[in-house]
């Protein structure tokens, strides 16, 4: 095929097209002629060894790189300027791990089945039980303070660690503003942000990543009658939507 103005060859590796310098490929659908390019350029790839994805729902909140390798291998890529790991499945499924400050945060299943969103790794969701992982890092670290504040005042050293467990912590306020859920199965991939928010109104919350020419945004909207969506854009266009917790 031609791809990038030259005749490359493209292979197919557990149920994914690539190009000869491991990009991935989309087929269109009712011709050859033109292929896209769907590979992030910033990540980095490693390997075409495909994932054993049962081994998926053993992972938890918080394990770190290590923990994480341990239990499905090296990564097939991945986008470490914003904590993205990438594996892939034989069927073509692909999952998606994000860390926070080295820990793990959010787990995805994408396939072409699954749509933008994708479905989340059961594991993850049953411990986030809801939550967003910011809003759980926001009550680990207002914890963590009151623990060394308590420890300064009985003038002892403040525990080397604070366990979020379901018993202890409370759900967390909810915003005062929610969206009904059939509003972000309207979000499609190729949307502008505009037409994001005209639809979907101002966010409650979001992160940008600037420079080199790679910028990326997520904006973050509460759900009613529970639960978040994020939508995540690249070059000002949508290229993803995941929802957590029990929206209708």
């Amino acid at each position: 095929m031609r791809i990038d103005g030259r005749l490359q060859r493209v292979r197919k590796i557990n149920g994914r097209w690539w190009s000869d310098d491991n990009r991935q490929l989309t087929k269109p659908k009712g011709g050859d002629f033109i292929w896209w390019i769907t590979g992030d350029a910033p990540a980095e790839f490693f390997h075409h060894r495909p994932v054993d994805l049962d081994r998926a729902e053993s992972l938890h909140l918080f394990m770190d790189r290590d923990a994480v390798r341990a239990l499905l291998g090296d990564p097939n890529a991945s986008f470490e300027k914003i904590g993205i790991w990438t594996y892939y499945a034989e069927n073509g499924s692909e999952l998606s791990l994000r860390f926070f400050n080295d820990e793990l945060g959010e787990a995805t299943y994408r396939h072409s089945d699954y749509g933008v969103s994708g479905r989340p790794v059961q594991s993850i969701a049953q411990e986030l039980n809801g939550r967003s992982i910011f809003a759980v890092n926001a009550e680990r670290a207002s914890q963590r303070i009151s623990s060394e504040s308590s420890a300064r005042r009985r003038g002892s050293s403040p525990t080397a660690a604070v366990t979020v467990t379901e018993s202890h912590v409370s759900a967390p306020t909810p915003p005062a503003r929610r969206i009904a859920k059939e509003l972000i199965d309207s979000i499609h991939e190729g949307m502008s942000r505009a037409d994001v928010v005209a639809k979907l109104g101002d966010p409650t919350g979001g992160l940008r990543i600037g420079g080199g020419g790679n910028d990326s945004e997520n904006l973050t909207y509460a759900l009613d009658p529970a639960g978040q969506a994020a939508v995540s854009f690249k070059g000002g266009s949508v290229v993803r939507v995941t929802q957590t917790g029990n929206a209708r």
